[in-house]
């Protein structure tokens, strides 16, 4: 299936398909969309979530998948960074070439009725109707949650519990353990990933080398502290 500007072939996988889509762009917000993806997939399930690196077989065609699957979606989230609205060496923005993924994936969202929330990180801000091709216009209206990489634990919770009340999916029985089998319960080992570390990543377009680093720390099950992206 194809995009016009205007409209949307629906044209669907079975119902049985990811209901929630993660759209985003890979030198923006990769490392962001794999958390969000690892948050959503923890706590509804990964056979929940779409998102292409792991969701495409090899082989099949990359524009037909993802029209496949926005289309069958319910919940289209788009996760919007300071590289979002650019173009390539300063020229026009991406977003306004409808041949570009984003473009399609926000603008099938949008026209099929899906429930859009946009996703802001990194310094990023929400866009103005005057920066939105046409066909996306209608998502500067849309109300955006700011994700905050010093408090993404929380953050995430708060989309997973939007998303899953979207979905009319029931809220979690909370879980409780008495306090004699608290007190008896085993001391958690944890590994020793306390400290600074530094890595070197490359991601999968070109010349994408960068050197990431992370502060850690914490005690028993809980980790804490700062991870660079890009």
């Amino acid at each position: 299936p194809g995009y016009a500007a205007g409209a949307v072939t629906r044209s669907c996988l079975p119902m049985d398909a990811p209901p929630i889509f993660i759209s985003y762009r890979r030198d923006d917000t990769a490392g962001y969309a794999r958390a969000v993806y690892d948050a959503l997939a923890a706590e509804l399930g990964a056979d929940r979530v779409f998102m292409d690196v792991d969701d495409i077989p090899a082989g099949q065609a990359f524009d037909q998948a993802i029209a496949q699957a926005v289309c069958s979606a319910r919940v289209l989230l788009v996760l919007i960074g300071p590289r979002w609205l650019t173009g390539f060496d300063g020229g026009s923005p991406r977003l306004h070439d409808p041949a570009d993924f984003v473009h399609q994936e926000v603008a099938a969202g949008l026209t099929g009725g899906l429930h859009v929330i946009p996703l802001i990180f990194d310094g990023g801000t929400m866009p103005s109707e005057a920066q939105l091709p046409p066909a996306l216009k209608p998502l500067a209206k849309r109300q955006a949650l700011v994700m905050d990489a010093r408090r993404f634990r929380s953050d995430a919770a708060r989309l997973v519990a939007s998303v899953r009340d979207l979905l009319g999916d029931p809220a979690p029985e909370p879980a409780y353990l008495p306090p004699l089998l608290r007190a008896s319960a085993p001391a958690i080992v944890r590994p020793s990933v306390n400290g600074k570390w530094r890595a070197e990543v490359v991601y999968d377009w070109p010349n994408a080398r960068y050197i990431e680093y992370y502060d850690l720390a914490g005690e028993r099950d809980q980790l804490n502290g700062m991870a660079s992206f890009l």
